[in-house]
């Protein structure tokens, strides 16, 4: 499993990623636990994709505040995307959690591109940036394929239109001449 995911985002900018901004940060904490709701996802353009990350605070301290930022990245060309143009919610606020409790952070997907996609949630902690801690969701791969264009009811409407102003137009020429017969060669 670790393998596929090393492939599916490789030795790529998110590993460089993740590990230059660790030093800047200290490390999430280890109580609290990071789950996806699948373990892959698959739909075509034009369709949804429903994200859900579950925190679960596995231990009797209060985890406090966080936000979770929606990551996708493209593999193939190794850089993330822009999510706003994936999802409305970019980030979401989470937390304080119990001990033993759990929130479920939810975004909806619909993928503007064909392709391989990874994606995860890089939590980081709402204190102070010399106590704040990050933390990721694992790497979930989204597989989004061309939609099947149904042209049936337009192939009708792109033929039948055009023929029936032409017949229209016909219709009218064909009545301006017999008018003009009616009433002989134009004077002038």
């Amino acid at each position: 499993m670790r393998s596929s995911i090393a492939r599916l985002i490789g030795a790529s900018s998110i590993t460089l990623l993740l590990t230059t901004a660790m030093p800047a940060y200290a490390q999430g904490p280890s109580d609290l636990e990071i789950r996806v709701n699948k373990s892959s996802f698959a739909t075509r353009l034009g369709g949804s994709i429903t994200f859900e990350v579950v925190l679960t605070n596995a231990s009797s301290t209060t985890v406090g505040r966080m936000t979770g930022h929606l990551m996708i990245v493209d593999p193939e060309k190794g850089k993330p995307l822009d999510p706003e143009d994936w999802t409305s919610r970019i980030a979401q606020r989470a937390g304080p959690l119990k001990g033993g409790s759990s929130q479920t952070l939810r975004w909806l997907v619909r993928p503007v591109a064909e392709g391989t996609f990874a994606m995860f949630v890089v939590l980081v902690s709402a204190a102070p940036a010399s106590d704040s801690r990050v933390q990721t969701s694992p790497v979930v791969p989204l597989s989004v394929g061309l939609s099947n264009v149904n042209s049936g009811p337009a192939i009708p409407v792109s033929v039948g239109v055009p023929l029936a102003l032409g017949a229209l137009q016909l219709t009218q020429l064909a009545r301006i001449r017999r008018t003009r017969r009616k009433r002989g060669p134009a004077r002038s």
